[in-house]
């Protein structure tokens, strides 16, 4: 049996050496069995589901619901190049028996992960479309403000402020609306991440090197925003921005 199975009806105790009995009715009355060992949890079907209770009965065991069986076969090299090997040795002990969907080990698992994957890539689109729209949104805030604050940066020309310090006082305001929204966004992504737990494979759901990636690039996108208009501040023309209404 899993550990599931164990820790549900053997809590605290080792089970090996017990004896369980399994039967739903008539049909199929109550079998004994020894437990002869406990292995770690295991998925099948889907990597969001929690490992199910399972017990494992030696195929040479009477078992009434036993119809058919996964012949699992450890290889070295191109494992589809062995399915006839294989099954010829299935057929030398019974030419009766049938060899059927057969599959790699990557195929099972690319078949169990294609919901997930899909749902990643579309996770991924919108994330990204997500995140355009906040670098559109960062630039036409800072165009809008150089637009309004030309005449403003024409008098701190004028005054002697140099063109990389107006080029660096707007990719400032750039990284600071950035910063405000980080500072807003990342304890509602810590908090939301719980949800996201069931649907993380190989991770934590508070990954240290997937929050500092992701204020990295964040901040990257506000950088390249703020560039263009940025650069757009520091060519202004003194003589006209004083003219400018």
């Amino acid at each position: 049996m899993n550990e599931s199975w164990a820790q549900a009806f053997f809590p605290g105790e080792n089970p090996v050496g017990h004896r369980l009995s399994i039967g739903s009715d008539r049909l199929r009355p109550d079998r004994t069995y020894e437990i002869v060992g406990v292995t770690e949890d295991a998925k099948f079907d889907r990597m969001r589901e929690a490992p199910p209770r399972t017990v494992y009965i030696s195929y040479g065991v009477k078992w009434d619901r036993s119809r058919r069986m996964c012949f699992a076969a450890r290889t070295a090299g191109d494992p589809l190049a062995l399915v006839e090997s294989v099954r010829q040795a299935i057929r030398e002990i019974d030419p009766n028996l049938p060899l059927f969907n057969v599959k790699t080990q990557r195929q099972q698992i690319e078949e169990a992960m294609g919901q997930e994957k899909m749902l990643a890539h579309i996770s991924s689109f919108f994330g990204a479309l997500a995140l355009l729209l906040a670098a559109i949104g960062i630039y036409g805030t800072l165009a809008y403000a150089v637009t309004q604050r030309t005449r403003e940066i024409g008098v701190r020309m004028a005054m002697g402020a140099r063109r990389t310090g107006v080029a660096w006082m707007v990719l400032r305001e750039s990284l600071a609306l950035a910063g405000f929204g980080l500072i807003a966004g990342l304890p509602l992504a810590l908090a939301l991440s719980r949800l996201m737990a069931s649907s993380l494979f190989g991770i934590s759901t508070y990954d240290g090197a997937t929050l500092i990636a992701t204020v990295g690039i964040l901040s990257a996108i506000a950088a390249i925003s703020g560039f263009v208009p940025a650069r757009r501040a520091a060519r202004i023309d003194p003589m006209e921005a004083l003219r400018h209404e």
